[in-house]
């Protein structure tokens, strides 16, 4: 089992409410399935960058593969690119760790689309050296050009589509959504049990839930009632807190 601990947060002593973050660190090469399936997602941030094995708990989504299929609106987003002729390959993460074109191809996708320095060169060296499980799924399309890197990790019975790059001039026809999609379809052909879709947390992420057989963490188990995930999305600013708890502080 991981070692999991608190890290003080936030509270509101007039509501006798009591915020703390929960971290699990991950001893030797334990399986990874137990610690996804308890709400944990790995940690990338750039607070204590020198953390290896560490997760945070969070509103995580996961797809349900047995029962996943896809919706008309998936089905559109596919039928957009039935003329194209992407391939794609899986390669363990370390293999771009020293690839230059690879990270200039994903840092100038962070940096136009969520702005400088969200990701730097060090941080995605990090991603791509965070565990033996990480992969990084390579696609590439006319002439055999790279137009989307996806970074994952891998367990025995899942994938977590980690972080996604790809060529900006396909931004506004829904490329990352098809990305998105793909990888599901894949996921389940290949016998997982689950596609983790990361947090889901403000506007931005909403269009994870047009993905089918979707559930999230709720801080007690998976719950698949959509509704009610979308509506805690589209009101999480009233609740976000800036104040970073003690662990990121450096005080713990």
């Amino acid at each position: 089992m991981p070692r999991m601990f608190g890290s003080e947060h936030v509270y509101s002593y007039k509501n006798y409410t009591f915020g703390y973050a929960l971290y699990a660190q991950r001893i030797g090469d334990e399986s990874l399935d137990p610690i996804y399936a308890a709400g944990f997602l790995p940690y990338s941030g750039e607070y204590r960058t020198e953390a290896k094995n560490l997760f945070y708990m969070a509103r995580s989504a996961r797809v349900k593969l047995a029962s996943f299929s896809l919706s008309s609106e998936n089905r559109r987003i596919k039928n957009r690119f039935k003329n194209k002729n992407f391939n794609s390959a899986e390669y363990p993460a370390s293999k771009f760790i020293h690839d230059e074109k690879m990270a200039a191809f994903c840092l100038k996708y962070f940096n136009e689309r969520h702005g400088p320095n969200v990701l730097t060169k060090e941080r995605l060296i990090r991603l791509l050296s965070y565990s033996p499980e990480t992969f990084v799924i390579e696609y590439r399309g006319e002439k055999d050009i790279p137009c989307a890197y996806i970074i994952e990790v891998h367990g025995n019975e899942f994938i977590h589509y980690w972080f996604c790059f790809y060529d900006l001039s396909l931004v506004k026809q829904s490329f990352g959504m098809w990305l998105m999609i793909d990888r599901v379809e894949k996921t389940k052909l290949n016998g997982k049990k689950y596609c983790y879709l990361g947090t889901v947390y403000g506007n931005k992420a909403l269009y994870k839930t047009n993905i089918p057989s979707l559930e999230y963490w709720n801080g007690t188990e998976w719950s698949s009632n959509i509704k009610h995930l979308s509506t805690r999305a589209r009101t999480d600013e009233k609740r976000e807190v800036l104040q970073p708890d003690e662990f990121k502080d450096g005080k713990v």
